[in-house]
């Protein structure tokens, strides 16, 4: 296991469009979601919670492969295309009420990466992961904190 990181329990979703994970303490400054061999039929967003209500707007945040990307502002966007993704998206906490996102994924025999922030948010205590115009397949989702 990777040092330091609090896992919560990793769910598999094989329908419906939004898994949530909360129970991320108030000093967490590093939340990771992996995706490990998701099939979806849309694109993916990665949204903050907090107060147990995600943020649905305020990111920045693009994400691409071989030529093609595309942004979002309702959430951490993932480029897969409606593909079997695995990888990871590391979101930091560099400053209160900012977080900073990375992420590189495998996406059927390509990558993806990129990258975002959102500003003046309150505490996080839960991330949403969800898609947009799809729904999940299967696959497992994890998130953990430090």
């Amino acid at each position: 296991p990777s040092s330091g990181i609090t896992f919560l329990p990793v769910q598999s979703p094989t329908s419906g469009t939004a898994v949530d994970f909360t129970g991320i303490p108030s000093t967490a400054t590093e939340i990771y979601v992996y995706f490990i061999n998701n099939d979806t039929s849309g694109y993916y967003r990665v949204q903050l919670i907090v107060g147990g209500v995600p943020v649905t707007s305020g990111y920045e945040s693009s994400s691409g492969t071989s030529g093609a990307e595309s942004s979002a502002t309702n959430g951490f966007y993932i480029y897969n295309s409606a593909v079997s993704t695995s990888g990871i998206m590391t979101i930091h906490k560099p400053a209160t009420g900012t977080w900073v996102e990375s992420h590189s994924v495998r996406r059927a025999g390509a990558e993806a990466s990129g990258g975002g922030h959102i500003l003046s948010v309150g505490t996080v205590d839960g991330i949403r992961v969800f898609m947009n115009n799809g729904a999940f397949q299967s696959g497992s989702l994890c998130v953990g904190y430090r």
